[in-house]
Parts: structure tokens; C-alpha cells; sequence
């Protein structure tokens, strides 16, 4: 099913013209006009510049409120949740880490070492 614009478009595109229709001379200004190289060039950083302004200081204060919003209805609702059902901490679960103080400290001395060594050797190639 074709509208009345695609069948002016078909016309004109076959024969050059569809008649002395208004809509047929605007449709042949149209893509003449269209067949036309623009004569503006955009700047090479064109991408870094439409970034920057999408970046705005307005956008960022209001990422901050939502935020802001968020976490204090967060900690409301968890403390409205902690009085209602009366929630204690507790620990119990976590006595059996008391005996291995030496697995925790060799545990943040190898998560530390592999930190260095990644920044040392596979970060410095400049691949990420």
C-alpha cells in the first residue's frame, strides 16, 4: 500500500515530473535541494565537543540529587525495616574466622600483589 507521497516521489523519479501538481513542484524543489553536497565541514573532535556539552554541570547535580534521594530513602527503609522486626546482629556465623588470622593477612598480601603486578606488567603495556 502506497501513500500519495510515495506515489509523487515514484512519478517524479521516472519522468522528471508529476504534472503542475503544488505537491510535485515542492517534492522536485525538495530533492533537488537534497541532491545538493552541504558545504560545511564538521571539526575533527566534533564527537569530543557534542560529548562535552551533553556532560553538563545540570545533568551531574541532578545525577547527585537522585542519588542523594535514593540513598536516604534506602536508609530509611532500612531502619524502619530493623524497628518492625526487631533484627539484631549477630556474628555466629563468622567464629570460625577467629582462628586463622594468618589466612587473612596472607589473603590482603596476595590480592595486593596481584594489584602491583597488574599495573606493573599489564597495564603498562597501554592496552587498556
Amino acid at each position: 500500500m502506497t501513500t500519495k507521497d510515495e506515489e509523487l516521489q515514484g512519478q517524479i523519479e521516472k519522468m522528471g515530473s508529476a504534472g503542475e501538481n503544488l505537491d510535485a513542484t515542492a517534492y522536485k524543489k525538495v530533492f533537488e535541494v537534497l541532491r545538493q553536497e552541504p558545504d560545511f565541514h564538521l571539526p575533527i573532535n566534533f564527537d569530543n565537543l557534542v560529548i562535552s556539552k551533553i556532560e553538563t554541570k545540570r545533568e551531574s547535580s541532578k545525577d547527585f540529587l537522585w542519588f542523594g534521594i535514593g540513598l536516604f530513602t534506602f536508609t530509611v527503609a532500612t531502619i524502619v525495616a530493623v524497628m518492625l522486626t526487631n533484627f539484631k546482629i549477630s556474628f555466629g556465623a563468622l567464629k570460625f574466622v577467629t582462628g586463622y588470622p594468618g589466612l587473612f593477612v596472607f589473603g590482603a598480601g596476595f590480592i595486593l600483589a596481584l594489584h602491583w603486578l597488574d599495573k606493573k606488567l599489564v597495564r603498562s603495556n597501554g592496552s587498556i
